[in-house]
């Protein structure tokens, strides 16, 4: 599959940009229904969750452009991938180790 889509990007996509994480946009050279298709091809694994938001806002047609991305803001937060199912879930909240689920103790009615 990946294969495949490797192909039909290069006859029909044109390159819009890579982000900090090695992700490269693409676009389509036409429009289909009015409207051109964009697309990501994934450094590494294919997880979703790497596409930063300034790059989430252009593949889902809510800007014409990418936003700015030379300058972070103080409140903005390094990117973090979702750790749903691996080992390190439940283990970290903003930066502090915080308890184990394992160590959870189910109520008990008496």
């Amino acid at each position: 599959m990946r294969f495949t889509v490797f192909i039909l990007t290069l006859l029909f996509g044109k390159k819009m940009g890579t982000d900090e994480f090695g992700n490269v946009y693409y676009y389509s050279k036409f429009k289909l229904f009015g409207r051109e298709r964009r697309w990501a091809m994934y450094k590494g694994s294919k997880e979703p969750s790497k596409v930063p938001d300034y790059w989430e806002v252009w593949l889902r047609h809510i800007t014409d452009k990418p936003l700015n991305t030379t300058g972070k803001n103080a409140w903005q937060k390094q990117h973090l991938p979702n750790l749903t199912g691996t080992s390190f879930a439940n283990m970290y909240h903003e930066g502090k180790e915080i308890r184990n689920a394992n160590t959870y103790q189910a109520w008990e009615e008496k």
